[in-house]
């Protein structure tokens, strides 16, 4: 469980890190993770290309949460400070972390980090997965 000073560390690297201008959502998430202390700074995400799944069939990101010991998989509904993974096509392959208030934070093609006000409904109908930090 992540507890309310975890989730306001999550919140402000959040705030931190809108703007920045990466383009790869595996990689802007941890970097929050790892900004709020919750992730060990030198952890390698995997880095495939913004086409990998498209191109390989496969998400490189949800093979490596399945197998990842800093996360859980859930059940519905998210909770503040879990990881999102989105179908993009017929295979998980966007990420995004759930705020408070129903709020997310992803990125937002060539935007880079945004925060959403919300989840918008057809985003809602793709969610795929639901990992929590263990």
């Amino acid at each position: 469980m992540i507890s309310a000073a975890q989730l306001l560390m999550i919140e402000e690297a959040a705030a931190a890190a809108e703007g920045r201008r990466e383009m790869r959502c595996q990689l802007a998430m941890a970097d929050i993770y790892k900004a709020a202390g919750l992730l060990p700074p030198g952890l390698e995400i995997p880095n495939g290309d913004r086409n990998w799944a498209k191109s390989q069939g496969r998400s490189l990101i949800k093979d490596w949460l399945e197998q990842s010991p800093f996360f859980v998989l859930v059940p519905p509904p998210a909770q503040p400070g879990d990881l999102l993974c989105f179908r993009l096509g017929h295979t998980p392959h966007h990420v995004a972390i759930q705020l408070a208030g129903g709020r997310m934070v992803h990125v937002f093609s060539e935007h880079g980090v945004r925060i959403a006000p919300a989840i918008p409904t057809p985003w809602a109908k793709r969610i795929d997965s639901i990992w929590r930090l263990a």
